[in-house]
């Protein structure tokens, strides 16, 4: 499949654009179903319909966006190098659901982009290769922008070291991503279906997201034999459950009061104390019954249970 890229010239700011008029970079791990990848197909096409609220944020999240501009000036100090315009939003010509954001560009002396500036933060010491999902994002971004190469700069928390990984724009990857993507817009979100159901966190999300109502039966006869494969994985998961305990309770035995267990003379298991402050609901309320009640929130959640006999 051909594709004709919009220039950059004509792209928008990042900040004024809904997130779900268009499937990004953000989104085409999870599309793609990649290992790692924060959301699911499902969870995706839920919040492209408007079926659940948009992802909230969390503080790993906020983490990231704090260093994002200490991340940038980190690498333009390093490399030795400007970046011109930062959080510029571009859609495709051909797709007007296919986009993306970048948090920065590059640009040469003729006033062409020539260079994408992704940035992150980690939390593992180095890598020894990119993590695919992150390869898929750096992807989709060129191609979108049709900019044959990208730096994507990671802050490496533990040690506050700073490595940039140059990735070079592959034809193929953004062929095959984009296919996905067309067919995933067209039958999951244009349409009432949904994607098949999984185990990611992020559709067992947006599945407590429906709200039930009170009362309501549905007959769910051909589903007779999933719950008892429900009830068999329940036993098994129970059975695995166990033996980690068990095993872990061996090591637990062997450190005693020690924090750290070494095996040639280096760490293998710790044991640490930690200490943690919470509030006791239950005598606030016995003695400031009010104050309890000014900072009261009512949820509601759904309970899943196996109802039938056992």
């Amino acid at each position: 499949m051909s594709t004709t890229i919009q220039p950059v010239d004509n792209c928008g700011i990042a900040s004024a654009v809904d997130r779900a008029s268009y499937l990004g970079s953000a989104d085409i791990a999870s599309i793609c179903a990649i290992p790692g990848a924060f959301d699911s197909p499902y969870g995706v096409a839920a919040r492209k319909k408007g079926l659940v609220s948009p992802v909230e944020m969390n503080e790993a999240m906020e983490i990231g966006i704090a260093l994002e501009s200490y991340v940038l000036s980190r690498y333009q100090r390093e490399e030795g190098v400007k970046i011109h315009r930062t959080q510029v939003f571009c859609r495709h010509p051909d797709y007007s659901y296919v986009g993306c954001t970048v948090d920065g560009l590059i640009f040469d002396g003729n006033g062409d982009a020539i260079r994408i500036v992704e940035a992150k933060t980690s939390g593992d010491f180095k890598w020894d290769e990119i993590p695919l999902k992150y390869e898929c994002q750096v992807q989709w971004q060129m191609g979108v922008m049709g900019i044959d190469e990208a730096d994507l700069t990671v802050l490496h928390l533990p040690n506050k070291t700073m490595k940039t990984y140059r990735i070079k724009y592959s034809p193929l990857v953004f062929e095959s991503m984009l296919d996905k993507a067309i067919e995933f817009w067209l039958y999951y979100v244009n349409r009432p279906a949904m994607p098949p159901i999984d185990g990611h966190h992020a559709t067992t999300d947006a599945l407590k997201a429906i709200v039930g109502r009170a009362g309501k039966e549905t007959h769910i006869d051909h589903l007779a034999e999933t719950i008892e494969e429900l009830k068999a994985a329940k036993i098994e998961a129970k059975i695995v459950d166990d033996r980690v305990e068990a095993i872990t309770n061996r090591l637990r035995e062997a450190l005693g009061d020690a924090e750290t267990g070494l095996i040639d003379g280096k760490s293998a298991i710790s044991w640490k104390t930690s200490r943690t402050t919470r509030l006791d609901s239950k005598r606030l309320k016995t003695e400031q019954p009010e104050t309890y009640e000014q900072f009261s929130t009512t949820t509601e959640s759904r309970t899943f249970r196996i109802t039938g006999s056992k």
